[in-house]
């Protein structure tokens, strides 16, 4: 499977994903890397070798940029298809600097919105020429060869990671970028078409191919998606820092090469997840990169480079070879893994997956599957096949005055119904109604109800696995064992308005018997399952003296749709109460919620000639119901008005911080000019003074130098506190537009970015409300 070639220790350590190759002279392959000074440390890769040697470059073959910044981001590409050499994209937290290797030289330096995190190098969507794209604080902007901006959108937060790559067979290239925001997000051009939500933050990404690519979370997972669908996951503990898709097996299909913050080393199964080769390094991985190197009749190999500046190359074994060899001998003795033949060689056994340590692999459907009655080692026949489970979920809303009693910042009562029927179990196992709430449903959640068809099979214990909702993403329900009956019932809470998959493993049997029954069921929840369904709009009330006012913020929208189709939409989104039917019929209806996670109100309403409403106070619940209801509906173009004063308020402070960071920044800079005036003259008189042997007059000047250079720091850190402050600022402004596009589908909503953006660029705060709150038609 693979080769070792040669180990080159660059003797400087690296930063976790900030190394490139490049061909930054015709024909000789190089690596650069950053350091943790702030260096990018670049040296010339050894020729195509077949033995395995240690390679330790000198101080004069390694070239050393000096960057005075913090370094983001690195990556290398060319602008045009007839340049000779890469260039090397530089990101900061300020700007983009793109560097001319070989002719040491700046080709030019651009700021960017909120820094530069990551970089790609490529064409994309119909864009003809090849741009730099930088992902930033809630930005992707695009730069073409001579430092223009034909690509410039809002992502909702940082993007960690960039790659390029024709997701969905268009014929286009679209943009994939992981946030911070623990969203996957799809671009083309200016518009991003989908978003896949995961667990944690994205830390790496790469593309496959047949539109699958790899991802890695700052949790410890790594899974394949298959165009906006994910294929399997698996997971560790520790964190995934460099993915690649290479060819290591010679069947044409791309493996899963990946490297941990723990040292591994691990190859795997793009269809399956099954690991086929795993390799233990001293250090974290801190990059995995591919070569495709000129030298050698462009035969490709991989570099491993790990943090403390060890670089490993592996080549592809030949195919036919069915043993998997590596050379390095002094593994041998440091891992347990390796053997050493007669020859001097190590010889590594590839790995089964079940005999991986702290790690759950999850199948095509994302979940483990059930066991069947063949295949288990549990005794079966205690539960005979006529005895039934069954699984029940509703919205759960506890005490009715709980939102109310809590003292909302808004100061609004909740539109919780005081009349609400809430089974519990008592201590002899039966069920009553109106009884005193149990400490596990003394707030609003979803109520989870287990029982077996025969009173005589008793449920111990309940395990829930699924993503997103419980800390470590299993949860595991085991009452005491006097309250052990045939009836379990338990809280959930989903903190996102997202469809989650859960697969339930419930423990079922007689008390008498040693073993249980395992019954396994997936449900999947519907997005909007946190959402309590209420008789009437505006009617119900928290309590009798004090009546919930209706939302103030709203959105309005018209589609070509029939009413039925939008009650189909309901139920298949909401838990809409049996006994309560909607509100209307072909002339129109209206269907109003209340949150379980906040008391927050969700009215929403279709007219007969297709107008809807969703009125609610929260712009990002706005959003996740017009995404909803576009995908429902199969809406391509939604152009709406939406008015969120609440979410409008805050822009005039935002912007009146915005000019006074400039005003302070401007004054700073002219103050310190005039301090570094008066440094130099006073330094001047200080060597005079030491000149003429005057000795208190030489520590004079030097403790008033003293005091200045103190004075200057204070004056850095401050401007270092407001430039993140205006940082922030920047980045909620971002956040808002965002919100406000996702109100919209289509083109109204590319159209709405480029219009905010030159209202932000302008400091039109009335504008940008306008454009928010109207569009930009």
């Amino acid at each position: 499977m693979l080769r070792a070639m040669y180990d080159l220790q660059l003797q400087h350590m690296i930063r976790p994903g900030r190394a490139v190759v490049g061909e930054f002279t015709e024909g000789e392959m190089y690596l650069a890397a950053a350091n943790m000074a702030n260096k990018v440390v670049i040296s010339k890769l050894p020729a195509f070798s077949a033995y395995a040697s240690r390679i330790v470059p000198t101080k004069e073959s390694l070239q050393i940029l000096n960057i005075n910044q913090t370094i983001t981001a690195l990556a290398v590409g060319r602008f045009t298809s007839d340049a000779a050499t890469d260039l090397l994209f530089i990101g900061t937290p300020t700007e983009l600097v793109v560097y001319d290797v070989p002719q040491n030289r700046e080709v030019f330096r651009k700021s960017t919105t909120g820094g530069a995190s990551s970089i790609a190098v490529g064409k994309t969507g119909r864009i003809k020429k090849t741009l730099a794209i930088v992902g930033g604080e809630s930005a992707l902007q695009g730069f073409d060869e001579d430092g223009n901006e034909p690509l410039w959108t809002i992502t909702g937060d940082n993007v960690a990671v960039l790659v390029l790559f024709d997701v969905n067979k268009d014929g286009q290239v679209e943009v994939i970028a992981g946030c911070d925001d623990h969203q996957i997000r799809v671009f083309r051009e200016t518009e991003q078409i989908f978003s896949m939500s995961e667990t944690d933050k994205i830390v790496s990404l790469a593309v496959l191919k047949d539109q699958n690519f790899v991802y890695g979370l700052a949790n410890g997972t790594v899974g394949v998606y298959e165009q906006y669908e994910r294929r399997w996951r698996v997971k560790s503990k520790s964190k995934p820092l460099a993915v690649l898709g290479f060819d290591v097996t010679g069947d044409g299909e791309p493996e899963i090469l990946c490297g941990w913050a723990s040292g591994k080393f691990e190859i795997r199964d793009r269809f399956s997840g099954n690991l086929l080769f795993k390799y233990q390094m001293d250090d974290p991985i801190a990059q995995i990169l591919e070569v495709d190197d000129p030298r050698n009749h462009h035969e490709k190999y991989i570099l491993v480079a790990t943090a403390e500046g060890d670089v490993k190359a592996f080549a592809v074994e030949d195919s036919t070879s069915k043993e998997y060899t590596v050379t390095f001998l002094q593994d041998g003795q440091s891992h347990d893994m390796l053997t050493v033949d007669g020859e001097g060689n190590s010889k590594v056994v590839p790995v089964k997956p079940d005999a991986e340590d702290g790690e759950s692999v999850a199948s095509v459907a994302n979940i483990p599957q059930p066991l069947s009655r063949e295949d288990s080692v549990y005794d079966w026949s205690t539960v005979p096949d006529n005895v039934e489970v069954y699984i029940d979920v509703e919205p759960n809303l506890g005490n009715p005055n709980y939102f109310l009693n809590r003292n909302l910042p808004s100061g609004k009562a909740s539109a919780l119904p005081a009349d609400m029927d809430v089974y519990v179990r008592k201590d002899d196992g039966s069920m009553d109604g109106r009884i005193g709430l149990p400490n596990l449903f003394d707030k609003p959640s979803l109520k989870f109800t287990i029982r077996t068809s025969d009173a005589a099979y008793k449920i111990p214990g309940v395990v829930i696995f699924t993503e997103g909702v419980f800390s470590g993403e299993s949860y595991y329900h085991h009452p005491p064992e006097r309250l052990v009956t045939n009836v379990v019932q338990f809280p959930v809470t989903i903190p996102k308005n997202l469809p989650v998959d859960m697969f339930i493993t419930i423990m079922a049997g007689q008390t008498n018997r040693k073993f249980y029954y395992c019954h396994g069921e997936l449900i999947r929840m519907k997005r909007f399952a946190m959402y309590y369904h209420l008789s009437t709009p505006g009617t119900t009330t928290a309590a009798p003296t004090s009546p919930a006012p209706p939302p103030e913020g709203f959105v309005a929208f018209k589609v070509q749709e029939r009413i039925n189709r939008f009650f189909l939409w309901a139920s298949e989104n909401f838990f809409l109460r049996g006994d309560i039917k909607a509100s209307g019929d072909q002339s129109g209806g209206s269907l109003a919620f209340v949150s379980l996670r906040d008391g927050e109100q969700l009215v929403i309403r279709m007219t007969s000639a297709g107008e809807i409403t969703v009125m609610t106070d929260s712009i990002d619940t706005a959003g996740d119901v017009v995404e909803s209801l576009a995908d429902g509906l199969t809406l391509k173009h939604v152009e709406s008005h939406a008015h969120f004063p609440k979410a409008y308020d805050g822009l005039l402070n935002v912007f009146s911080q915005l000019d006074e960071f400039q005003t302070n920044r401007q004054r700073q800079i002219a103050d310190i000019a005039d301090r570094g005036a008066g440094i130099r003259a006073m330094l001047m008189k200080a060597e005079e003074c030491k000149t003429l042997e005057t000795w208190p007059e030489v520590k004079k000047y030097y403790m008033e130098l003293h005091n200045q250079n103190k004075s200057i720091l204070g004056d850095f850190r401050v401007q270092i506190e407001a430039h993140q402050k205006f940082t922030a600022s920047l980045k909620s402004v971002s956040q808002l537009i965002d919100k406000a596009a996702r109100l919209r589908v289509g083109t109204p909503k590319s159209d709405l970015f480029s219009k905010c953006r030159l209202a932000v660029q302008s400091r039109d705060v009335q504008l940008l409300v306008r454009l928010m709150e109207f569009g930009a038609s």
